[in-house]
């Protein structure tokens, strides 16, 4: 949602920190009939505000795919994926840089698959994690995984992976693709994308643990969808970053109806943190530099939606509390609270993005134990977007009677919610294949069922 390459669209982001700079990597299109040939360098001093610095490989021989970049003791490499002429998508390809910022190819460290009877054959990047003086790799494929004395050769190994109670990923789509590998309070903790995996048809970011470097990894439990929880490919991916001992985790993030649609952000650096209920993304401090001056206060705004007599049955029309303005580009900092709950009369509300007079985004949360994000038009539920709920990261479950702070990131029509801080979801409120997200005007209260409040809300500029 924050930084844009000036020109261009970026994709499959990896971040370095190095003496104190970050070092944003993706692939890049120059335009869009181009071809992925190139990578694409953004650095930022505190890891919120991010400039462009342009293309650091350009015009490549071979097709570029996504890249890690990590340090050795003979300087920094990038592998990525790529294709082998026969057009496979079964090779890893390396550079090498002393500075980060001019890279030279090393064709004699190709690295091509050995598996040959898994269905697609696939290797592509490779997380990198290190200790003392042995590499770990793990890179996209079903034969994917790595080690090295030096982090220059590579000798590669079955995963040792165990995916039940669930299907493994599709393999004729892809398989699963994996973000990063990092060690984190004991644990060793590997994030596994794809599609199709577990219930859900949009793009997933998916945990497993272990408690060594080589497995056997296994899903973590109810956390185990760590981030890209809508069923629309909005946000993706998840590769980690180490500074001053937080682990960050970033993404990319459209601004179009779904997969490749709209341009591509890189959306705020949020921060691994692990609870008894497992792996979490949680607002990282360094974030606060994004407030801006205070645009304005509201002490109170309420709706109160219908009572049904059904048991557990929401409304379909929705309740919209006055409205006060809301620039293109803000945060919001406010107090929530569902009205308290009987063990029918359960509560379901939350807040209300408008688009214009009409029609906008309701974020609902609901005390029955998943959030909701509507599309409304003059009061009514014309579609559910979005269901937040169990075994997905996120705080889902709203007591009645129980004040939650909310924090609201919005720019144009991709917005950001969290909740005491935990990450609950990244939206946009494009609707179609041919849409691109369109700015808020303005936020209230919306309730579905019973009542609903917001206090104490403070309006900011957004920072950039």
């Amino acid at each position: 949602m924050l930084y844009k390459a000036g020109k261009g669209r970026i994709k499959d982001n990896c971040i370095l920190v190095h003496d104190g700079i970050y070092y944003m990597f993706s692939i890049y299109w120059k335009h869009p009939e181009d071809e992925l040939r190139h990578v694409w360098l953004a650095t930022s001093k505190d890891g919120v505000h991010f400039e462009d610095y342009g293309c650091v490989i350009e015009d490549f021989k071979d097709i570029i795919w996504a890249m890690n970049v990590y340090e050795t003791d003979d300087g920094f490499y990038m592998n990525h994926g790529s294709f082998t002429e026969a057009g496979e998508q079964k090779v890893l390809k390396f550079w090498h840089s002393d500075d980060l910022y001019h890279w030279e190819y090393r064709p004699e460290l190709d690295l091509v698959s050995c598996d040959a009877d898994w269905g697609i054959t696939r290797l592509d990047c490779m997380g990198v994690l290190r200790e003392k003086d042995q590499y770990y790799g793990y890179a996209t494929g079903q034969f994917g995984f790595m080690t090295s004395d030096d982090g220059i050769h590579w000798e590669q190994h079955p995963y040792n992976i165990d995916f039940s109670p669930f299907h493994p990923y599709c393999p004729y789509i892809g398989g699963f693709e994996i973000g990063d590998c990092f060690y984190f309070e004991g644990k060793y903790y590997l994030l596994c994308g794809g599609h199709a995996h577990a219930g859900s048809k949009g793009y997933g970011m998916w945990s497993y643990v272990s408690d060594t470097p080589s497995g056997p990894f296994k899903p973590v439990f109810p956390n185990y969808k760590l981030c890209g929880n809508s069923d629309r490919w909005i946000l993706n991916w998840a590769r980690s970053c180490q500074h001053d001992g937080v682990t960050l985790i970033g993404n990319f993030v459209y601004d179009g109806y779904s997969f490749e649609f709209g341009n591509t952000y890189l959306p705020i650096l949020k921060a691994f943190a692990v609870n008894e209920y497992g792996p979490y993304l949680k607002w990282w401090e360094r974030n606060n530099l994004l407030y801006g001056d205070l645009v304005s206060e509201t002490d109170k705004l309420e709706a109160r939606g219908e009572e049904t007599n059904a048991l557990l049955r929401e409304s379909q029309t929705c309740a919209i509390s006055e409205l006060v303005p809301l620039p293109a580009w803000a945060v919001v900092d406010m107090t929530v609270e569902l009205e308290e709950n009987t063990w029918v009369g359960y509560s379901a509300g939350g807040i209300y993005l408008a688009e214009d007079d009409h029609s906008g985004t309701a974020i609902i949360f609901d005390a029955y134990g998943k959030s909701d994000i509507l599309y409304v038009k003059d009061g009514k539920v014309e579609a559910v977007e979005d269901t937040v709920t169990f075994g997905q990261a996120a705080p889902i479950r709203f007591l009645g009677g129980v004040p939650y702070k909310v924090r609201l990131l919005v720019r144009d029509g991709m917005y950001e919610v969290y909740v005491n801080d935990e990450h609950l979801q990244t939206f946009n409120n494009a609707r179609n294949e041919s849409d691109i997200s369109r700015p808020f005007i303005a936020m209230g209260a919306v309730s579905r069922r019973r009542g609903f409040t917001m206090t104490d809300i403070k309006i900011y500029g957004l920072n950039l």
